[in-house]
Order: structure tokens, then C-alpha cells, then sequence
């Protein structure tokens, strides 16, 4: 299915956490869809679905992950040396029956 360019769909796609440490609410998101969220968003979303911890991808992370917002949420970004250009590494996020996470940090192959 193709992502439309507005709606749910969108938003779950193409929304990101901000990388501002005193961003509230919404803001549009420079990728042209979807929307940047702060901390207190998150939060929020967590209690009311009675979470504790959101993952997400679809973010290029250099380091092949990246946790945010007091560790309560984590991008994980599983292509190593992203359209052979960014020489970011890649992982892969492990959580044991304790919830507790560990990453396995990968690149690309030579």
C-alpha cells in the first residue's frame, strides 16, 4: 500500500521526536509530512495505552539507534551505510523478559 500523504497512516509513518530538549506539542515536520513531537507528547501517549516504552524506525540514526525522552523511546535503523552514502551503522534491538533492551550494533558488509 502506498502511504498517503495525510491521515493516520501518514502521521504513524513520518512523525519523529523532536531533537529539541524543550519542544512541547506538535510542530510540522520538515520532511513534508507527518509531525515533530516533544517529550510531554510521548509521555502522554504512553499512559493513556498504558506503556512504558514506545520503539520506533524509519529515522536514519548514525549510530544505528538512538533512545530519547529519558530512555522512553528508541529508534532503532537497521541499514548500515544507508544508499551506500551515509556510512552509518545499523542494529538491532534485543528486549528480554524483563523489558530490558540491549542493541547489536552492526555495519555494513565489506
Amino acid at each position: 500500500m502506498e502511504i498517503p500523504h495525510d491521515g493516520p497512516l501518514c502521521d504513524l509513518m513520518w512523525s519523529d521526536p523532536s531533537d529539541q530538549p524543550d519542544a512541547t506539542g506538535f510542530a510540522v515536520s520538515p520532511r513534508g509530512a507527518g509531525y515533530i513531537f516533544g517529550e510531554e507528547v510521548l509521555e502522554k501517549f504512553l499512559f493513556l495505552n498504558g506503556f512504558k516504552h514506545l520503539t520506533r524506525a524509519h529515522q536514519l540514526c548514525n549510530e544505528g539507534y538512538l533512545l530519547l525522552f529519558k530512555d522512553q523511546l528508541s529508534t532503532v535503523w537497521s541499514a548500515p551505510n544507508y544508499l551506500y552514502r551515509f556510512e552509518n551503522l545499523a542494529s538491532i534491538m534485543e528486549v528480554d523478559e524483563y523489558c530490558n533492551k540491549s542493541f547489536n550494533i552492526f555495519s555494513d558488509s565489506p
